[in-house]
């Protein structure tokens, strides 16, 4: 998980950052070109150009990727573990299209949607992504930062219990749940 979040003023709300290159990337792009008003970055894994100026095709590239994340509004990608966290851990709202034929991907899908954290579609409808498009920018909520508490914890030496460190990282997830 990355260590920064961005408050809502910080990104662009017209631009929206897509991962799913599970698909053939004309699909993808036939699905966004009715939304000229926003500008989509797909990292597919080519750079090919597309004919229509709003959407952008990028190799894989951490470096371009991250950049892209961070001034971005929303995500557009699976239901995989690591995007997803780190989109609410820097308040960008998701779109989740799960992987057929992967439970995993149908679980976190589910439980994204269930805590308000995503929308989930099983088709690349128009009507769909006009929706989402228009609601609004979530805030960031970022993670605790365990490590530096848990490291904190353990030099101490009158420290609570490990039931007392859990509920103090971790109680605004509990709440949530």
């Amino acid at each position: 998980i990355i260590d920064e979040h961005l408050s809502i003023s910080e990104r662009n709300k017209n631009q929206i950052l897509i991962y799913y290159p599970y698909i053939d990337a004309k699909k993808i792009i036939h699905w966004l070109r009715p939304f000229s008003d926003y500008q989509f970055h797909i990292f597919h894994g080519c750079d090919e150009s597309t004919d229509y100026p709003h959407i952008h095709l990028y190799y894989f590239s951490k470096t371009e990727f991250n950049q892209k994340q961070h001034q971005c509004a929303g995500i557009i990608t699976a239901a995989g573990f690591e995007l997803a966290s780190e989109a609410i851990h820097m308040g960008h709202k998701l779109l989740i299209y799960p992987l057929e034929g992967q439970m995993e991907q149908q679980f976190n899908a589910k439980l994204l949607e269930q805590l308000g954290h995503a929308k989930l579609i099983h088709t690349f409808s128009h009507e769909a992504l006009e929706l989402w498009l228009k609601t609004p920018l979530k805030p960031a909520s970022p993670y605790p930062k365990t490590a530096y508490e848990l490291a904190k914890w353990l030099v101490k030496s009158e420290r609570g219990s490990i039931k007392e460190l859990s509920e103090k990282l971790w109680i605004r997830d509990a709440e949530v749940i």
